[in-house]
């Protein structure tokens, strides 16, 4: 892994693990990168999402790669749905990811 997180799932009819792996390489956006691997692989909760972006963080950070958080997490949210409502179906889901990753995360509400 570069600056990845790992994830398992159930595979083959044995039950037996199969090992995925998501990269981040130097200059990419991890949100962007997590984003396109949960929705490769299936994985289509906030709570997957936002699970698997954690790991990736705290995997980047260990490694000395802090994560800029320029904007709000609010701010990410009315993005992403700008985006989404424009058909940039992956760009919208990048910014959702950011908003679910972002400190501020916390004071955003269902609605």
């Amino acid at each position: 892994k570069e600056g990845g997180g790992e994830g398992g799932g159930e595979g083959g009819e044995g039950g037996g693990q199969e090992v995925v792996t998501l990269r981040v390489h130097k200059g990419q956006d991890a949100s962007e990168q997590v984003f396109a691997f949960c929705a490769a692989n299936g994985l289509h909760s906030a709570d997957e999402v936002s699970k698997l972006g954690g790991l990736v963080s705290g995997r980047l950070e260990e490694a000395g790669h802090a994560r800029e958080e320029a904007t709000s997490a609010a701010a990410l949210v009315v993005r992403g749905a700008r985006q989404r409502r424009e058909g940039d179906y992956s760009a919208a889901g990048a910014a959702f990811a950011r908003a679910l990753h972002h400190a501020g995360a916390g004071e955003l509400s269902e609605e």
